[in-house]
């Protein structure tokens, strides 16, 4: 109980004493109640302080998310504010004060265009006034009147029953919601279609909650396949993560190890197709996309070193028949031999002197004829 009473006024006392240089003057003479509250803290054994610590950290962890989550969405007032506590709590600027002063300038801007853009559209579109004030709030809730005259707009019967309408749809949804991937489409849907007219609207948070708390599920799910190697299964749930959650970075990092994986699976695929028939080079060709993909993998070095042994084979057995044939004037069979060792390896030195000396014998002949 006692940890329980004082964390709040430690907490300040923590970010008081040597934690917010950046955010304030040199100290004035200590009040009373600093003194107080700092003899509280000697008082206090390891593992309590080690508690308000861990505290502290949840908060940070929190804002953090906050701040994160307002950015993504376009809530740019309510980012600022969550980062710019961040920063307090650390004492530091673990947010860079560039990101935050960036975010600044972007609502600035924006909330300046929205408002003009209400403004323009208050007494011939009430829906597009209202959707513009939204804009200029969700980057500046003080900005000049717009709160009040956001509220007026509202309060009109038509925009109540508009309103309603699409929070009562909402609310059907997250009602017969099933979390399938359908049902949370509808979900996010019908959410951002709501948060247009009403930027904090408390179904809609309800609605953003429910798809936070099945993001998790989703996940877990579509890993637990990826781990299976049921890669295609995979890919269909991280793809259908994305259709919701946007810039969902897990579910793009495993589509990206899917497309490696299946690449690599082709490759070798097409590499054992190429030795079979004989095509070696292309049989060395596709193992080494393998390995560039994969540089331990062993069944892609030993694919190149069968390719390589067998080529050589090959190469020997087709110069003995080719040279056969030239002995015996047999001109073409004898072409067909050094071109098809040319194909396995383009530099062979005695199947292009060979392939020369037929070419200009050829000629002659026909010259003759």
């Amino acid at each position: 109980m006692k940890l329980y009473t004082l964390s709040a006024s430690l907490l300040t006392l923590f970010l008081l004493t040597g934690c917010i240089e950046e955010y304030t003057q040199p100290a004035p003479e200590p009040k009373t109640e600093i003194v107080l509250l700092s003899q509280k803290v000697q008082e206090l054994n390891a593992k309590d302080k080690q508690l308000i610590y861990r505290s502290i950290q949840n908060e940070i962890n929190i804002h953090n998310e906050k701040g994160d989550e307002a950015y993504e969405s376009g809530y740019n007032y309510d980012a600022i504010v969550a980062y710019e506590l961040v920063n307090f709590y650390e004492g530091y600027n673990t947010i860079p004060l560039r990101k935050i002063k960036e975010i600044k300038k972007t609502a600035k801007t924006k909330s300046v265009f929205h408002y003009k853009q209400a403004l323009h559209y208050e007494k011939k579109d009430i829906k597009r006034a209202v959707v513009e004030f939204n804009k200029v709030m969700i980057n500046n809730p003080k900005y000049k009147d717009t709160k009040d005259r956001l509220s007026k707009l509202k309060n009109t019967r038509n925009m109540k029953i508009f309103v309603n309408s699409m929070e009562n749809s909402l609310q059907m949804r997250l009602l017969n919601n099933r979390g399938t991937i359908k049902d949370l489409k509808n979900i996010n849907y019908s959410l951002h279609a709501l948060l247009k007219y009403d930027y904090d609207n408390e179904t809609a948070f309800k609605a953003k909650a429910t798809l936070k708390e099945y993001h998790h599920v989703l996940v877990e799910n579509a890993i637990a396949s990826y781990n299976k190697n049921d890669l295609y299964r995979a890919k269909t749930k991280f793809k259908s993560i994305l259709s919701i959650y946007k810039k969902d970075q897990t579910a793009i990092d495993y589509l990206e190890r899917i497309k490696i994986k299946n690449s690599k699976k082709l490759n070798m695929k097409l590499a054992q197709e190429a030795l079979n028939n004989k095509e070696f080079i292309n049989s060395i060709k596709y193992a080494k996309k393998v390995l560039k993909a994969d540089p331990k993998n062993l069944k892609a070095k030993k694919m190149i070193k069968i390719a390589k042994k067998e080529s050589k084979k090959e190469v020997s057995h087709l110069l003995y028949i080719g040279k056969r044939h030239y002995n015996n004037r047999n001109l073409d069979k004898a072409q067909q031999n050094f071109n098809a060792v040319l194909k396995i390896d383009p530099h062979n030195n005695t199947s292009l002197i060979y392939s020369k000396k037929i070419e200009r014998q050829l000629k002659t002949i026909k010259s003759l004829q």
